[in-house]
């Protein structure tokens, strides 16, 4: 198995997978189905609903999909910050993240 591949070749240059930070995720028709643990040396990997890649959800289901809701809450988390903390703020910046704003969903 390709895992085992990879534990092995780790383990010879002195590397090792940090377990607890992988997640394995269904994308297709099986996306609902029970799947056997899948294993990198003696460790389970954990099977997820969603998972984390450069600050997107991938998110299990039969095609594709990505939550960026957490990322738009983040981004409107940051400009009211600034907004409550512009005292003096130039009126032509607050436009500007105003406009660059995403529409709300």
């Amino acid at each position: 198995m390709v895992l085992d591949t990879c534990h092995e070749i780790a383990r010879y240059v002195s590397l090792s997978f940090n377990v607890s930070k992988c997640r394995c995720i269904v994308i297709g028709k099986m996306y609902n189905a029970v799947i056997s643990p899948l294993y990198i040396g003696n460790l389970q990997i954990e099977w997820s609903d969603c998972i984390k890649y450069i600050g997107v959800y991938v998110i299990n289901c039969k095609h594709v999909k990505f939550d960026i809701n957490p990322v738009k809450r983040s981004f409107n988390a940051a400009c009211n910050s600034i907004f409550s903390h512009s005292h003096g703020t130039r009126e032509l910046a607050i436009l500007m993240l105003l406009y660059a704003a995403p529409a709300a969903a």
